[in-house]
C-alpha cells in the first residue's frame, strides 16, 4: 500500500509514475540461467529479446522506454549498461523493480530517460536465526524443430528433376542404385559396383590411408545430418545460502554454480558460471549502521571451431549443405 520513491512516500493509489514489480517468488520459480530470462515476459512494458539460444547467452536488447539502455540501479549503486545485471544470480534477488514513465527522469535525472531497473538483492535480518538453503536442479535441454531431411533416395531424384529443367543431371542411375541398395542393407552390392574397392574396407569405416578414393565422394548412405549433429545436454544448476543475524549483526553468504551446454553432438560447446555474494551489516550505534557487501562473479564460455567468430549460421549452413547420400564414417 506504501511506494517509497527517491524523494518522499506516497500511497500507492496516488502514485502517478508507472511501476512494475517483482518478488522473489517470481524470480526463482522459473529457474532461469540468467535474470534477464528469469523476468522476461512478467513486466508489462519491459522487453526483453533473446538472440539466440546458443550457452549462456543473455540478451543485450533490453528496453523499457524506446530503444536505449535503461538506467541499472542494483542495491542502490547505479550501474553503466546491463553487463553486471546479467552477472548476478538469480537466486540472490530479492526484488526487480522497472520505472516505466518519463517520472523516473525526477529522481535520477538525464541518465534515466529509456527507464530505470531497481534490483535489490537479499540480505540477513537482525534477531533471525542462522538458515542455510540449498536448491539443485537438472535441466534437459533439447533442440528445437529441426528441418526434415528427405531420404537419399528422394532427395536424388527430386535434384535429378530439377538438373533435367536446367540442362544438367547431377547423379547417375548408378549412384541412385547405390542409394537402394543401401536403404535394403545389400551392402555387397555397394562394395561390388564401385571399382577397385579396396581390400578390407568396410561401408561404415575410414577407407584406407593413401586410397584413391575420395571417402565424401562415394555417394551410397542415407543420412540425416540434422539428427546426427543435434542432440539433447543434461545440464545442471546448484546454489546455497547462508544468512541470520543478532541484535546487532546480520549477515548473508551465497554461492552459486550453473552448467549450460548445447545440443550440439560434436564440439565443445558450453557456458559455466561460479557466482559469490556476501553481505555483512553491523549495528555500532542505535542511528549508524555499518555495512559490507562483496561480489564475485566467473564465466567460462568455450565455443566449437566450427563457428565463425561466435555466428552460428556457417554451422547450419554447412549442415543444410551435407548431401544425405554422403556416408558417415566411424573413426
Amino acid at each position: 500500500d506504501v511506494v517509497v520513491v527517491g524523494y518522499g512516500i506516497q500511497k500507492k493509489e496516488s502514485l502517478t509514475g508507472a511501476i512494475g514489480n517483482l518478488k522473489v517468488d517470481d524470480i526463482v520459480k522459473t529457474k532461469a540461467p540468467s535474470l534477464a530470462q528469469a523476468i522476461q515476459g512478467k513486466v508489462a512494458g519491459l522487453r526483453i529479446r533473446q538472440e539466440n539460444g546458443e550457452p549462456g547467452k543473455f540478451s543485450s536488447n533490453i528496453n523499457v522506454r524506446g530503444f536505449g539502455t535503461p538506467l541499472f540501479v542494483i542495491d542502490g549503486v547505479v550501474r553503466d549498461g546491463s553487463s553486471e545485471f546479467q552477472r548476478l544470480n538469480p537466486e540472490d534477488i530479492e526484488s526487480v523493480s522497472v520505472l516505466k514513465d518519463a517520472a523516473a527522469s525526477a529522481i535520477y535525472g538525464a541518465r534515466a530517460p529509456y527507464g530505470v531497473i531497481l534490483v535489490t538483492t537479499k540480505k540477513g535480518k537482525k534477531n533471525e536465526k542462522v538458515s542455510v538453503s540449498y536448491t539443485g536442479n537438472l535441466i534437459v535441454k533439447t533442440a528445437q524443430k529441426l528441418p526434415e531431411s528427405l531420404d537419399s533416395y528422394t532427395w536424388t531424384r527430386i535434384l535429378n528433376e530439377a538438373g533435367d529443367n536446367m540442362g544438367g543431371h547431377p547423379f547417375s542411375n548408378e549412384t541412385i542404385d547405390r542409394v537402394i541398395a543401401y536403404q535394403k542393407g545389400d551392402f555387397e552390392y555397394i562394395k561390388n559396383s564401385i571399382p577397385d574397392w579396396p581390400e578390407g574396407a568396410t561401408i561404415f569405416g575410414a577407407m584406407p590411408e593413401g586410397n584413391v578414393w575420395n571417402n565424401a565422394n562415394l555417394n551410397y548412405a542415407n543420412t540425416d545430418w540434422w539428427d546426427i549433429y543435434f542432440g539433447n545436454s543434461v545440464n545442471q544448476k546448484h546454489d546455497i545460502s547462508l544468512h541470520g543475524g543478532t541484535d546487532k549483526v546480520s549477515y548473508y553468504f551465497s554461492a552459486g554454480y550453473m552448467d549450460d551446454s548445447s545440443v550440439l553432438n560434436y564440439g565443445t560447446d558450453y557456458f559455466k558460471r561460479m557466482n559469490t555474494l556476501g553481505k555483512i551489516s553491523v549495528a555500532i550505534t542505535d542511528w549508524w549502521d555499518f555495512g559490507y557487501e562483496t561480489r564475485f562473479a566467473k564465466k567460462i564460455r568455450e565455443k566449437p571451431n566450427m563457428t565463425n567468430e561466435g555466428d552460428y549460421s556457417f554451422l547450419y549452413r554447412h549442415i543444410s549443405r551435407n548431401y544425405p547420400i554422403t556416408p558417415l564414417y566411424d573413426g
